[in-house]
């Protein structure tokens, strides 16, 4: 999923639908990937507050998040 979202950055691609950056953003955290997962929440900075609350649920209670990720996950949350 890293790969593939980094190749669909490469192009210039975003989703119609922010919900549809979910898969990315949990495989970024999970990889430890702090500067992707932050130009994910940048894009999303008008991102209905729903989808914000779903990423701060589903995403924020993975417990092996590394400190430099759960801190870009939490400014999703503070947004």
């Amino acid at each position: 999923v890293v790969r593939l979202g980094n190749e669909v950055a490469q192009k210039g691609f975003v989703p119609e639908d922010d919900i549809e950056w979910m898969p990315f953003i949990q495989a970024y955290a999970r990889a430890r990937e702090a500067d992707d997962l932050d130009k994910i929440r940048r894009l999303m900075k008008n991102s209905d507050p729903y989808i914000t609350q779903q990423i701060c649920q589903n995403v924020g209670e993975i417990a092996e998040l590394a400190s430099e990720v759960r801190e870009v996950v939490r400014s999703f949350c503070s947004e």
